[in-house]
């Protein structure tokens, strides 16, 4: 399979077993993913992921390879790519806390668990906008305004919020100066 990597029937392995230790060879042997004995890695808290057997079983790399970067010394890291990677293959956050924690064989480092929840996630795209919010007094006083013909097409209710609205880009001054010249006191911060 590869330089240090065999595969053997069954039946084999108790006599190639026997031959590789009269030859002072110390084969890592594994039957499969449910044999792994004990713990197999050491999760860090800046999420360098390190085996802990000196020939780690392809039970353990290949899962681990879905999300995390391999370094040449053998290390994995998880890092903002390699999460976001996993993420788009089907992984999310809990998947792997999971999975690092029962090869790990404990509960992560609460930097590593921050680390997978933030970064292993398709988050998309948004946008943050600065917007000019218009609040008043009480709720028939917005109903009016919304109703203005003269400001209608500049104001926008705010769903679940009966005294805001947002005021469209690029009016701010019109929707001042209508409603100074109805005789409206104007702050510059969120009313109580």
């Amino acid at each position: 399979m590869a330089p240090t990597a065999a595969l053997v029937q069954p039946a084999d392995l108790p006599a190639l077993h026997g031959a590789l230790l009269e030859r002072d060879r110390f084969p890592a042997l594994t039957e499969g993913p449910d044999d792994l004995p004990g713990p197999q890695v050491a999760v860090a808290a800046d999420g360098r992921i390190t085996p802990r057997q000196r020939l780690p079983s392809v039970y353990v790399l290949a899962p681990l390879r879905e999300f995390a970067d391999e370094a040449e010394d053998g290390t994995l890291h998880l890092t903002a790519d390699s999460l976001r990677r996993g993420a788009r293959a089907g992984h999310d956050a809990e998947s792997i806390v999971g999975l690092l924690t029962a090869l790990q064989g404990a509960p992560l480092a609460p930097e590593a668990t921050a680390l997978v929840q933030q970064w292993a996630k398709d988050w998309g795209s948004g946008a943050l906008l600065a917007v000019t919010l218009l609040q008043v007094e009480r709720a028939e006083i917005l109903d009016a305004l919304l109703a203005d013909p003269a400001l209608q097409p500049y104001l926008h209710a705010i769903p679940g919020s009966p005294t805001l609205a947002m005021v469209h880009d690029g009016a701010v001054k019109r929707v001042r100066a209508a409603l100074e010249a109805r005789g409206m006191a104007l702050e510059t911060r969120l009313l109580r």
